[in-house]
């Protein structure tokens, strides 16, 4: 997306312009989550198609792969939040740790028994 210009015509051409998938950074790993989110959103049968017409085939995910990343994301997405929360330049954010952190825990013990796509080596 941001290094073909090919890749970008004919991802605007079906997405609209201004759509994009925004580029991930070594600084922030919600950027990275943010990338993901933002491709397994769209539409896949589309972006296959854009992924087709130009010589990008070994990009497209299966149906599996989709699946994952939407769980990936759901799991993430509170992660993200709290990130966001406990980043702020302007307020003081200390307070904000404790409780958090356990809201994630709950969160994440509610999670381990609905997770429907473990990796293979997980021990869920």
């Amino acid at each position: 997306m941001h290094q073909s210009a090919v890749f970008r015509t004919a991802f605007e051409d079906t997405f609209g312009t201004g759509k994009s998938i925004p580029s991930s950074n070594d600084t922030r790993w919600n950027s990275a989550y943010r990338q993901i989110e933002a491709v397994v959103e769209m539409d896949q049968v589309k972006l296959s198609n854009v992924l087709n017409q130009t010589s990008h085939p070994n990009l497209i995910f299966t149906a599996k792969e989709v699946a994952q990343l939407l769980e990936m994301t759901s799991i993430l997405s509170p992660f993200t939040e709290t990130t966001d929360i406990t980043q702020a330049d302007v307020t003081v954010t200390i307070s904000c740790v404790v409780p958090t952190i356990l809201s994630l825990r709950r969160f994440l013990i509610v999670q381990k028994n609905t997770v429907t796509h473990p990796s293979p080596s997980s021990s869920c």
